[in-house]
């Protein structure tokens, strides 16, 4: 795997973890930008990721979602 790709996979790994804490600590906004940073990051990398950065993706799409409607004091659908 060339060094951009890897560079990519790791910073990706770190931007996942950042993305859990930030919807841990239900700071939606960074939520966000993180969430899109690593789809960024994704376009480096080959056409394939693990199922568990797949799941954690979209899990992160799920919780910001939730959050989003839960600060406009929306019920969860």
């Amino acid at each position: 795997m060339p060094r951009k790709q890897r560079d990519a996979l790791k910073q990706l790994d770190a931007t996942l973890l950042g993305l859990k804490v930030a919807l841990r600590h239900r700071q939606l906004g960074l939520a966000r930008r993180l969430r899109s940073a690593a789809w960024e990051q994704v376009d480096l990398l080959p056409a394939h990721l693990t199922h568990e950065q797949r799941r954690d993706l979209f899990q992160a799409k799920l919780a910001i979602h939730a959050l989003a409607r839960h600060m406009e004091g929306r019920p969860h659908s």
